[in-house]
């Protein structure tokens, strides 16, 4: 992520892609998957700046261990196949 993201000034790179932050009223960070908190931390730090002068950040994580970790009924868990659902036709 570190290569990929980055905040400078008031402008928040990702990949080939240039947001000016103050262009928004509002940012929604959403991170899914294993590494979701790890990589909301770390862009937190970058966001830091932003963050000092009030600018509205919010996030939405979701860490796939939790999907994982209980079992739905009418869904599966397994780690070859991810989560999904067991009815006729979803494979």
């Amino acid at each position: 992520m570190r290569t990929r993201v980055r905040y400078q000034g008031e402008t928040l790179d990702i990949g080939e892609f240039a947001y000016d932050l103050r262009d928004f009223h509002r940012v929604v960070v959403i991170s899914m998957g294993k590494a979701a908190a790890p990589m909301w931390d770390a862009l937190r730090r970058e966001l830091e700046p932003a963050l000092q002068r009030a600018q509205p950040i919010e996030a939405i994580v979701v860490e796939a261990a939790c999907l994982l970790r209980r079992s739905l009924p009418g869904f599966f868990s397994d780690q070859r196949r991810g989560v999904g659902d067991d009815r006729e036709g979803y494979r």
